[in-house]
């Protein structure tokens, strides 16, 4: 037997006058100061379980060991037989569960060091060897302010007893989300290895905030499709435009024409012979950029009315569609009528 567990097996004496009623190892939760003295046949369990659990423990049957020393502290409840339920965890590789397990002998000893000072080694115990575990997981406090009746905290998806809050617990480094169960409040950290952290979660629900919902206009419908005529309409203009461009290039090529003929005949009504022939290519070119003007200011002048009375038309029967039951005016006729004039020609139109 090693030297710790002979001063634990020792302490088991005096630790047995302890409370005989007590539950499978919890998280976190202090223990009551010095109880009744328990049943002395409970205490001669207790004390059996406790010597086999010590010989397994030495022969490192740690799972066996654990079984042990816990019936031990099921049937009297002492921090020195709990301290060995965390000790075969920690070997058994469950670090997290055993730090926990040490947080409890810590508060079970502490609670009872009043009245029993032979809890003081115990406790120092669980402390050293529970800072030594943290070296190998990421510690997280979490203090819980303005908690209500039923407030439930989980950290990483597990539920905390009320006990360990604001209590070292341990877990995985990396991410970690604190949430108050039922509700959206919830805070994300990050942990390292080896290393503490202290979240502060308010349990409070954030009061509603009253939304002012202003009646929404309902947007206003289209009263159907544009007229057909109106595209139609756009269509006849343009080439009507396009017959104004060619009356003002043809008219314009005409008149320089017309001015070499005059320049080539020195304004006279007949030519010179030897400038005849020149004379009659002039007189032929005049006369067909001539005939292009004037068919381009006849297409442009029809074209343009003709476009600007379909658009007209087209959106003055849309205005009387929309207008429902009042009764729609007849659309006011465009008048068109070309002015001519020497060497001019202009387009009137009113609508």
């Amino acid at each position: 037997m090693n030297p710790r567990s002979l001063v634990a097996f020792a302490a088991l004496g005096l630790a047995l006058c302890g409370s005989a009623t007590a539950p499978s190892v919890a998280h976190a939760q202090p223990a009551a100061p010095a109880a009744p003295v328990p049943d002395p046949a409970k205490v001669a369990v207790a004390t059996q379980a406790f010597k086999k659990g010590t010989t397994l423990f030495n022969q490192k049957k740690h799972a066996l060991a654990m079984v042990e020393f816990q019936k031990s502290y099921d049937t009297v409840q002492s921090p020195n037989s709990l301290l060995y339920v965390a000790r075969c965890q920690a070997e058994l590789g469950q670090v997290k569960d055993a730090y926990r397990t040490f947080i409890k002998v810590i508060a079970e000893a502490d609670a009872r060091l009043p009245a029993e000072a032979k809890y003081q080694p115990t406790k120092e115990s669980a402390i050293a060897e529970r800072e030594e575990l943290s070296k190998k997981l990421a510690i997280v406090t979490v203090n819980v302010s303005n908690a209500q009746e039923g407030t439930r905290v989980k950290v990483g998806g597990t539920e905390l007893d009320k006990a360990e809050w604001g209590v070292p617990f341990p877990t995985d480094p990396g991410p970690l989300e604190v949430t108050i169960e039922g509700t959206d409040i919830k805070k994300i950290v990050t942990l390292d290895l080896g290393k503490k952290e202290v979240v502060e979660i308010d349990a409070k629900p954030p009061a509603a905030a009253a939304v002012a919902t202003a009646p929404t206009e309902a947007p206003e419908e289209e009263t159907g499709d544009l007229s057909p005529l109106v595209p139609i309409g756009i269509a006849v203009a343009g080439v009507g435009v396009a017959g104004f461009v060619l009356f003002a290039i043809t008219g314009s090529m005409s008149n320089g024409s017309y001015s070499d003929l005059e320049a080539l005949c020195g304004g006279e009504q007949a030519c010179p012979a030897d400038t005849s022939a020149e004379a009659a290519d002039l007189q032929d070119s005049g006369r067909t950029q001539q005939t292009l003007a004037n068919v381009g200011l006849i297409v442009g002048a029809v074209g343009v009315a003709a476009g600007a009375t379909l658009i007209v038309i087209g959106l003055t029967s849309d205005d009387g569609a929309d207008a429902g039951d009042e009764t729609a005016k007849a659309p006011p006729q465009p008048k068109t009528s070309l002015a001519f004039g020497p060497g001019s020609a202009v387009v009137k139109g009113t609508f």
